[in-house]
């Protein structure tokens, strides 16, 4: 793959950024398509047969599942058998404050979904001074970022490395209309019920299966 990429750099730049970042994205919604199978409770322990089985439960094309089309709203539905809880994207406004709480990083705290999508990707992301890093920090779309950028900075310049990581950010906004919401320590984190809920909603969500509590 790495040899692939190294090709169509040098015989285009330019569709060799975009290869690399559609690999990325690919690698992306793999892990995630992973994550949403293990929380499918009636699977076997299995992890290997799991995500088999699991994909052939939700009845996704080849395409969808090499992430060729994106991961959708549509498809999220689909996978997790149900409409998901929508959270928005953090905002800060002057008169009421940062909406769903502060951010840990204020240059991805923009309001605009290709930065909010951007953090996932980048690896300048941990606070100052923390010696505690990402629970998902190793995940391999992540690794794959860093091992592309590197390959792009030998291959073509720091310049071509900055077009790179801008690609990322707008093509990641192109395809991935829907992520599940992320936290400080994990890739995801589940709808959970609080003193701010109604008993009934509280009843509720501790009704739902934890792939169904997906954010």
């Amino acid at each position: 793959m790495f040899e692939l990429f190294r090709d169509h750099l040098r015989s285009s730049e330019y569709d060799g950024l975009v290869l690399g970042v559609q690999l990325i994205i690919q690698s992306y919604i793999q892990e995630v398509l992973s994550l949403l199978a293990e929380r499918w409770t009636d699977g076997p322990k299995d992890l290997k047969k799991q995500l088999k089985e699991f994909l052939a439960r939700v009845k996704l094309e080849d395409s969808e599942v090499s992430g060729l089309q994106g991961l959708s709203l549509v498809m999220v539905a689909e996978l997790i058998g149900s409409e998901p809880w929508i959270v928005a994207v953090r905002q800060s406004d002057a008169s009421t404050g940062p909406r769903h709480g502060r951010s840990h990083f204020s240059q991805y705290n923009t309001g605009l979904w290709k930065d909010k999508l951007f953090a996932l990707f980048t690896w300048d992301d941990e606070r100052a001074g923390a010696t505690k890093k990402r629970g998902w920090h190793n995940a391999q779309f992540r690794v794959l970022t860093k091992q592309l950028h590197s390959i792009v900075v030998d291959e073509v310049g720091e310049p071509a490395g900055h077009e790179f990581l801008k690609y990322i950010k707008e093509l990641a906004a192109m395809f991935l209309w829907a992520i599940p919401q992320y936290d400080y320590d994990k890739l995801s984190v589940l709808y959970k019920a609080s003193k701010h809920h109604s008993k009934d909603t509280q009843e509720e969500i501790s009704n739902l299966s934890l792939l169904e509590r997906m954010n």
